[in-house]
C-alpha cells in the first residue's frame, strides 16, 4: 500500500494548533495563515487528523489541561480560562466526553 506524503501545511497547522490553542481559531484565520482555501482545509482536515477542527481543538486543550489539573495551584476555574473555554461548564463537558469523568474526579484521583 502506498501513504503519500503528507503536505506541509498539515504540520504547520499542528503547530498553529498546539501554539494557539487558547486562542479563538477559525477556519478563516487557519487558511489565511497556512494560504489554503477554508473548503480545502476543512475538507482535507479529518483525513489528516481523524477528526474535525472543533473537535481537534478540544483534545487539545483538555489535553494541556491534564498538565494543570495536576498541579495543586490552579483552581478549576482558572484552569478553564488557561486552556481557552469561555466558562468551567463547557470545560467540564469536554472534559467528560474525552476522558469519561469530570475535571475535579480526575484531581482527586490524581491527588488521592
Amino acid at each position: 500500500m502506498i501513504h503519500k506524503k503528507k503536505p506541509n501545511w498539515v504540520s504547520e497547522l499542528n503547530n498553529i494548533l498546539n501554539d494557539q490553542f487558547s486562542d479563538s481559531l477559525s477556519l478563516d484565520y487557519l487558511s489565511k495563515q497556512l494560504h489554503i482555501h477554508p473548503v480545502h482545509l476543512s475538507r482535507d482536515f479529518s483525513k489528516y487528523f481523524n477528526s474535525g477542527l472543533g473537535e481537534y481543538i478540544r483534545k487539545i486543550k483538555i489535553q494541556k489541561s491534564l498538565k494543570l489539573i495536576s498541579q495543586k495551584k490552579l483552581d478549576l476555574t482558572a484552569i478553564a480560562f488557561e486552556c481557552g473555554f469561555s466558562d468551567q461548564s463547557h470545560f467540564t463537558r469536554c472534559f467528560k466526553e474525552i476522558n469519561g469523568i469530570t475535571p475535579s474526579q480526575y484531581r482527586k484521583i490524581l491527588l488521592g
